[in-house]
Order: C-alpha cells, then sequence, then structure tokens
C-alpha cells in the first residue's frame, strides 16, 4: 500500500507550532546571509522580541559590535557564515558583557528558531 504523499506533514488546518515568547528580549544576529535577515527579523518580532543584525565584519566594522552589545540580551550567529576574526570578537565581547550567545550551525531560519526556542527555555522560564 503506497503511503499517502503529506503522510507525517501536519494537517493545513492544524494550528502552527507554538512560538516562544522573548519577553521584548533583543536578539543580535551577527553574520548569516543578507537575503535572510527581513526574514530572521520577522521571526524573532512574532516571539515577541526585537531584533538587532550586524553582518560579522563583511561590510560592517567589528568596532561597530560593541555598541549593539549594550543593547542586546543575547547574541545568535551562524558559524558557517562569519568570519574568525569577528568569532573571535564575539566570545570575547559576549564574556566581557555576561552575554548568552548562541553559535548555530547554519544561518537557516530553522536554526535561529531553535536557538530562540533554547534561549527562551534556558533564561526565561526562570524569570517568569
Amino acid at each position: 500500500m503506497a503511503k499517502p504523499r503529506n503522510a507525517g506533514r501536519p494537517r493545513s488546518d492544524a494550528p502552527p507550532p507554538a512560538r516562544p515568547d522573548l519577553r521584548n528580549r533583543t536578539i543580535l544576529y551577527i553574520g548569516g546571509r543578507l537575503q535572510g535577515v527581513a526574514h530572521f527579523k520577522r521571526l524573532v518580532e512574532d516571539c515577541n522580541g526585537s531584533f538587532s543584525h550586524h553582518d560579522g565584519g563583511m561590510e560592517e566594522n567589528l568596532g561597530r559590535l560593541k555598541s549593539l552589545f549594550g543593547r542586546a540580551d543575547a547574541v545568535v550567529f551562524p558559524v558557517d557564515c562569519v568570519s574568525h576574526a569577528a568569532l573571535a570578537e564575539i566570545k570575547r565581547l559576549c564574556r566581557r558583557w555576561n552575554k548568552p550567545y548562541l553559535p548555530i550551525r547554519r544561518s537557516g531560519l530553522s536554526a535561529l528558531a531553535r536557538a530562540l526556542e533554547s534561549y527562551a527555555g534556558e533564561n526565561l522560564s526562570a524569570h517568569a
């Protein structure tokens, strides 16, 4: 017997998966592909958060990172789309500012969604 084409997929009338509540926290996303930034911003805002972005030193000066860290509650960066110099600076600034950082394997939307779920689950539930 053949499996239906959409076996294992959610039904179209099923509610969308619940998004984590970031409780107005600011997520600083460093690196990634520029064409994805608008999607990343929308995802963070859909999770009740604010979004900030730095390109990881491709065109923007790494010195600008320092000013963005003051407003960030957590830092996310895809390890496949950030320079080694930016990676070292990100880790140094996260330690200095005591900010959680969330390295993700890829710069895709699903990787960011998983990182936000992890951050909200680990860091925000204790502050409810």
